[in-house]
């Protein structure tokens, strides 16, 4: 599924679209342009991902789990350094819902966690990177 983003958003992550096994995310500009040179610059800025993920607006960090029936608490610890206000888990192509004691520790420090499917947390993902809020996607691929 090919999201509709504006592709001029070049200082963050961000993801161009999602299938089954994958997404495609978009590099901040700043990391590919090279002495002024844009020519295939939108082609440089493709990234196509098969595994896991935790995706923020200034980095991409491959991610243990590969399945929901494999999320641990330990898994989610990460987030307590990154320091995002939310948190969007996508959890695959289907909408689970994981128990809440997995995010005691996020909830001590005042992270929010929501769940949805992974589209819907790339979309939403796109959407709060672009009101500059301090999002952070971890994604079941």
């Amino acid at each position: 599924m090919k999201f509709g983003i504006d592709e001029r958003i070049n200082d963050s992550y961000i993801v161009k679209s999602y299938g089954i096994g994958y997404i495609e995310i978009l590099s901040p500009i700043s990391l590919v342009l090279r002495d002024g040179e844009d020519e295939y610059l939108q082609e440089k800025r493709k990234q196509i991902i098969h595994h896991s993920v935790i995706l923020t607006r200034d980095k991409v960090r491959e991610w243990t789990p590969r399945t929901f029936d494999e999320l641990k608490e330990g898994y989610f610890e990460i987030f307590l350094d990154i320091d995002p206000e939310v948190i969007l888990l996508g959890t695959g192509n289907n909408l689970f819902f994981p128990p809440p004691s997995l995010f005691k520790k996020l909830f001590d420090h005042r992270i929010g966690v929501e769940f949805m499917n992974t589209a819907a947390a790339c979309r939403t993902y796109n959407i709060l990177v672009n009101e500059n809020r301090r999002v952070a996607a971890a994604l079941l691929i």
